[in-house]
């Protein structure tokens, strides 16, 4: 403080109040005229402000500060809940950076899905209104249990051999808003203890259901309330859920070619799940994470077929640019073997007789075949 008050190029704020103090100290400064400019222009500034009558409804009061707010910084409603709970003494920032620490899942998911998951445990559905007035009892340990959670339900996302085959969450999750009410079923069975193999085949069935059929591409937060409620319904009384009985495996569309579609990274996760040997090398994806590609089995430059029956993902695509399938696969079969190559066609959901079509430049009947291969591993996940 002594150096502050003996340094000449600093102004106390407290002599911002009174002009005269201020003139005395620094009426011999070269930059005399600039301090006083600047110490009316502090006390001349407007602050505008907007009076809200007590007992405003919460979501009016929010609607109005973003606003108000509009031509700055937007404001999530995690910041916005930040400032709601600090009076609390709950400090969010500060739990969101311990638990980037502990688990990997945080470090990925946006930390409005951690809030998501506590409204889900809570029994309210995940909207704006209902996070922006969670309470504060207990919320600690809420957001505990939510982000344990959301890291079990991470892992089995990411899992390759038991889960749901996820190479890269950002690149291969079909809907990473599910990540949500699939945390709130895992932290349900565990809390209730009703762990066993007949439950975690429902919540997986519920995972491929809606994964297949494009259930999470709107209103989100009501159908993982909804989700949420139907699966425990599922595990406690056996009542299968409405969407699973009327599913129809024939609505499926595999003629997807967007690599951003559900249908689509879900058939690529089923590849993952099945071995995705590489034609080349004959190794799992996981040994060459950052080379994996999604890659097509008769080449786009010729065959100008982009949908999901005619890709795959690989990890050594250099020897195969370009090259028709009849070409690419006799060099192949040369270097392993016919077996072999067959062996790790069936590892990419294409099924031995595809070998035929490969090898004579089918593509129409390498399609039927491949196309049935994918539904009935389809079949098995949501049937």
């Amino acid at each position: 403080m002594s150096e502050i008050e003996n340094n000449q190029d600093v102004i106390p704020l407290i002599l911002f109040k009174n002009i005269g103090e201020l003139s005395k100290k620094f009426r011999d400064h070269p930059d005399y005229e600039k301090i006083i400019d600047l110490a009316n222009n502090f006390l001349n500034y407007d602050i505008h402000i907007v009076n809200l009558p007590i007992g405003t409804d919460l979501n009016k009061i929010v609607e109005t500060f973003e606003r108000i707010n509009r031509t700055g910084e937007p404001l999530s409603i995690f910041e916005l809940l930040t400032a709601r709970l600090y009076k609390y003494k709950i400090k969010l920032r500060d739990l969101l950076e311990e638990s980037k620490k502990k688990h990997s899942a945080i470090n990925v998911i946006h930390p409005e899905s951690i809030l998501k998951v506590i409204a889900l445990i809570r029994g309210k559905e995940p909207k704006r209104r209902n996070i922006l007035e969670l309470e504060p009892k207990n919320f600690e340990e809420d957001w505990k249990n939510a982000c344990n959670s959301l890291e079990n339900a991470y892992k089995r996302i990411l899992d390759i051999k038991n889960g749901y085959g996820v190479l890269d969450f950002k690149k291969w999750v079909p809907y990473s808003t599910m990540i949500v009410p699939l945390a709130a079923m895992i932290h349900y069975v565990k809390k209730e203890k009703l762990e066993n193999k007949s439950v975690y085949e429902k919540i997986d069935k519920w995972y491929w259901v809606s994964v297949f059929f494009n259930r999470y591409d709107q209103a989100v937060d009501t159908t993982s309330s909804d989700d949420f409620k139907a699966v425990k319904e599922w595990i406690l009384n056996n009542k299968i859920p409405e969407f699973i009985q009327k599913l129809n495996i024939n609505e499926i569309d595999l003629d997807v070619d967007k690599q951003s579609s559900s249908i689509y990274r879900g058939i690529i996760n089923l590849i993952t799940l099945k071995g995705a040997l590489d034609f080349k090398t004959g190794q799992p994806p996981q040994f060459e994470k950052n080379k994996v590609q999604d890659d097509h089995i008769f080449p786009k430059s010729i065959y100008k077929e982009n949908k999901i029956a005619n890709r795959t993902i690989i990890s050594t695509n250099q020897n195969k640019i370009d090259k028709r399938p009849s070409e690419y696969f006799k060099e192949r079969i040369k270097e392993l073997g016919e077996e072999k190559v067959k062996s790790i066609l069936f590892t990419h959901l294409i099924p031995p007789e595809a070998l035929h079509h490969l090898l004579n430049d089918n593509l129409e009947e390498f399609i039927k075949v491949r196309k049935l291969a994918i539904i009935n591993e389809i079949k098995r996940k949501v049937c």
